[in-house]
């Protein structure tokens, strides 16, 4: 059995954890009025911003919402999002409840991943600002957004880290954040705003993060855009928009032939857009035609050398041709372009272990887990390679971390039950045979005929 190998044909938005910063001895609340003043209810602090947080919604073909998140109003008719909530639109709307405005960019920083958006007639409250510097480790903030689409969603934490990144501060907190919370507001205990949460780190506990709002004042005096959204409909620019969503929606539908139709054309349309080239790729790779794959996912990284998750669907590409050198090449120029992501290291790992080497492959693994332990896949895969390995010691453990993280991991169980009938414990073959019936009765009958039959 190979190991597991998740494709990636998406974007994400990646922050390095940075050492948390020494607490900062010098209190603040004084100068923010906090120890002076009668402080608010929680349900008070909700009545009083809540007004101020939209959902944000990216268009695509159609007027569709393609993407959702949220946003925070820093004028009357004006709301800050994150840039990755509306890229993949080509127009967008703010809403709240049943009401919904037309929105534009007039700002954009996709260096700090914000934008602010302009929707006529909004006519909301904005939001106090307070300066993300002044938040000390310990803080009581509050996270308000709409995760998953349930608007107005109150969360409640802690400032639980100060990390530098990029020429400033992220905010670490207990604040619950989840999907969809994106460009919603991080208050403080008496409603100002200290940071737009942003980003959550998978499988990770109280792992949430917001932007500080120094980047938030800078965006309006240092990042105008120009540009014109909706875009032109006769630019090459707005039929390269459409293309991609058609290709999108294609996907999404399993149609991977109508998915490379469309990206074909964006690609003709702008020949040096690197994202259409690599979707182009990993379609290409869906429908198992790997050589047409390959020429693209080349072209991709030709265009965009430091992007690393073109460099994994490349490496990925290697290793369905079966030249696993090549994908080794690749899945390391996807780690030293970005060390930090475990998924980087796993598919090191996958490669390693199709080249039968696997020292590099446990190695490699064991700094996914690292970074991420509580990925079930990568515990396989380095209980895997500690077997052929002949480590049992090693591999039991690793194999037994994947089930529990897992239960119903039917892979995972089918190599514990190759450890099992390597060392001969056949009571123990039997029984995940028995577990597998009741998880994967597919995998139960491949189980029998090559572990238990012969």
């Amino acid at each position: 059995m190979q190991p597991w190998r998740a494709s990636a044909i998406t974007y994400l938005c990646f922050f390095v954890l940075a050492p948390l910063l020494p607490p900062q001895t010098n209190p603040r609340s004084k100068a923010l009025g906090q120890s002076q003043q009668k402080l608010p209810s929680p349900q008070e602090m909700f009545a009083r911003v809540s007004p101020s947080v939209f959902i944000v919604e990216a268009l695509g073909v159609g007027g569709q919402p393609v993407a959702m998140g949220s946003g925070v109003a820093v004028s009357p008719n004006e709301v800050v999002t994150n840039r990755h909530v509306i890229e993949d639109g080509i127009s967008w709307r703010v809403r709240k409840g049943t009401r919904s405005w037309p929105a534009i960019i007039t700002h954009l920083d996709p260096d700090h991943d914000l934008c602010q958006l302009k929707a006529d007639g909004l006519q909301a409250k904005p939001v106090d600002i307070r300066k993300s510097s002044t938040t000390t480790v310990g803080e009581r903030v509050y996270a308000i957004g709409a995760p998953e689409g349930l608007e107005l969603t109150l969360s409640e934490g802690l400032v639980s880290g100060i990390r530098e990144y990029h020429e400033g501060r992220v905010i670490q907190t207990t604040a619950a954040i989840s999907h969809g919370s994106s460009g919603g507001g991080l208050f403080d205990i008496t409603g100002k705003l200290v940071g737009l949460t942003t980003f959550t780190f998978m499988e990770g506990q109280n792992l949430n993060f917001a932007l500080p709002t120094e980047w938030i004042v800078g965006l309006t005096a240092n990042h105008s855009f120009s540009g014109q959204f909706p875009l032109d409909k006769d630019s090459p620019e707005y039929h390269e928009l459409l293309l991609l969503e058609l290709a999108r929606q294609a996907r999404e539908n399993g149609d991977h032939k109508r998915a490379i139709q469309a990206e074909i054309e964006a690609t003709k349309v702008i020949p040096n857009e690197p994202v259409a080239w690599n979707n182009l790729g990993v379609d290409y790779s869906s429908l198992n035609d790997y050589d047409h794959a390959l020429a693209a996912l080349l072209k991709a990284v030709e265009l965009a050398p430091n992007n690393p998750h073109f460099w994994g669907d490349l490496g990925g590409a290697y290793e369905d041709l079966g030249d696993f050198a090549k994908a080794i090449k690749a899945y390391q120029t996807a780690v030293r372009l970005n060390a930090d992501d475990p998924q980087n290291w796993n598919d090191l790992g996958t490669a390693h272990h199709a080249a039968q080497r696997n020292v590099e492959a446990v190695s490699a693994y064991r700094e996914a887990l690292r970074l991420d332990p509580k990925v079930a896949i990568t515990w396989a895969n380095l209980g895997r390679a500690y077997l052929d390995l002949r480590d049992y010691d090693k591999a039991k453990p690793s194999l037994e971390e994947a089930i529990r993280l897992n239960p119903q991991f039917a892979d995972a169980w089918y190599i514990l039950g190759e450890l099992y009938s390597s060392v001969g414990d056949r009571d123990r073959v039997l029984k995940v045979y028995e577990q597998l019936k009741a998880i994967n009765s597919q995998k139960a009958d491949q189980f029998f005929r090559e572990i238990i039959a012969p």
